[in-house]
């Protein structure tokens, strides 16, 4: 349960993001964060997911993962079939996801393949307090979302520290301990998939996977099944996600 003091400033967070969207003068310090002990009621009410969706559009003014083709994180340049893959859940997909797996400010959610990041500051600036990584193999995208990430904090909608980009490869790089991954995998290879789950099922916490495209062979049968959910991809308005669950040390 949150404290009050958790309350104002969740509070003071989200009217700062009313104001980036409406530009209203003078309202709630002009869209910056609110001192976490300023115990004065914002003017404003806690934005509504349309304004966190039309804040989303001007952190990535000028930002496309379609047209991004860079290198990995080995330094090469990535083969253009590869880079050229890319898709993104729509701000309603990102809302079927939150509702599906319920997440809250005690979750680390780690998104495996992040592209310009879209996800994980949706996710962000939709649940106070989560912890947020993305995980991204080209060069490009990862420096767009970093660039997007810049200018969420300076508008003092997003916590400092609170979401976090990386550039690596989802296949070698290290997992954080995290509590819910996600992986827009429609384009994976079956092995690549599988390699995730493997990696999942190696931690000694607990989590849930969430993915666009369902686990096969032995993959499928170290997490176990839980449900499939709706979800809006930027390609498909009735696709569907994935859940499993692994239990954790217990597991094994």
């Amino acid at each position: 349960m949150l404290s009050p003091r958790e309350i104002r400033r969740n509070a003071l967070r989200f009217s700062a993001l009313r104001c980036l969207v409406d530009k209203t003068p003078g309202c709630c310090g002009e869209g910056r964060l609110g001192d976490a002990d300023d115990s004065s009621e914002p003017r404003c009410p806690p934005a509504r997911p349309r304004r966190r969706a039309v804040a989303i559009k001007r952190f990535y003014d000028g930002i496309s993962g379609f047209r991004a083709s860079g290198a990995g994180p080995d330094g090469r340049k990535l083969r253009p079939a590869r880079a050229r893959v890319y898709g993104e859940l729509t701000s309603a997909g990102v809302r079927q996801l939150i509702r599906a797996t319920g997440l809250s400010a005690d979750d680390v959610f780690v998104d495996l393949g992040s592209g310009v990041g879209k996800v994980v500051l949706q996710v962000a600036l939709a649940v106070p307090g989560v912890r947020c990584i993305g995980i991204e193999i080209d060069g490009a995208r990862h420096a767009s979302a970093c660039a997007a990430l810049r200018r969420a904090e300076a508008c003092g909608v997003l916590e400092p520290g609170r979401c976090v980009f990386w550039h690596g490869d989802i296949r070698q790089a290290d997992f954080p301990p995290a509590t819910v991954f996600f992986a827009h995998s429609t384009c994976f290879p079956a092995a690549m998939l599988g390699a995730v789950a493997r990696r999942i099922a190696a931690q000694d916490q607990a989590a849930t996977l969430v993915t666009t495209r369902r686990l096969t062979g032995r993959a499928g049968t170290l997490l176990a099944f839980v449900a499939t959910r709706a979800c809006k991809l930027s390609w498909d308005r009735h696709h569907r996600m994935h859940l499993y669950r692994w239990r954790g040390g217990e597991a094994r």
